[in-house]
């Protein structure tokens, strides 16, 4: 009696949650409009870039690439500008911190030096590869392989 109770119980439970309709997904975010909305806040008030790049990446993880982008061409920032809003970025997003100095770069390349002084190993190792423990490069660095062909000519009809 107990065991037919339980299954009872435990069948209509199951059924129940089965029947929940799932979460529906977020909506994609617009990347294009978060930049207009960053670049016009700024241009509002270029006092508050770093606030604003801060807040704006928190509310889209997303769109880091355009949200700096746009801070740092709405503000004209100079290499020391470009190296704090990179900075305050970095702290939004840390897991972005490669895509963060490439975008920041993208738009401000004489600010190279006042970023790599944050970041100083973030875009220099060789390959393309982030450095392990004992300096040596994930992904070694081969030299090409030729491959020959088969002959033609030794193939049985």
């Amino acid at each position: 009696m107990k065991k037919t109770i339980f299954l009872a119980l435990f069948s209509t439970i199951t059924g129940l949650m089965a029947a929940t309709p799932p979460t529906p997904p977020a909506p994609p975010v617009d990347c294009l409009a978060v930049s207009h909305v960053v670049k016009h806040a700024v241009k509002a008030d270029k006092s508050k870039v770093l606030e604003i790049v801060s807040n704006k990446i928190g509310e889209s993880p997303a769109c880091v690439c355009e949200i700096v982008k746009s801070a740092i061409e709405a503000s004209k920032a100079n290499p020391s500008e470009v190296a704090s809003i990179v900075q305050t970025a970095v702290n939004s997003a840390p897991d972005q911190m490669l895509l963060i100095v490439q975008c920041a770069l993208a738009v401000a390349p004489d600010a190279r030096e006042a970023v790599e002084a944050l970041f100083p190993n973030v875009l220099n190792f060789p390959g393309g590869n982030p450095p392990t423990k004992d300096g040596m490069p994930i992904i070694p660095r081969l030299p090409p392989v030729i491959i020959a062909p088969p002959d033609v000519s030794d193939v049985d009809p």
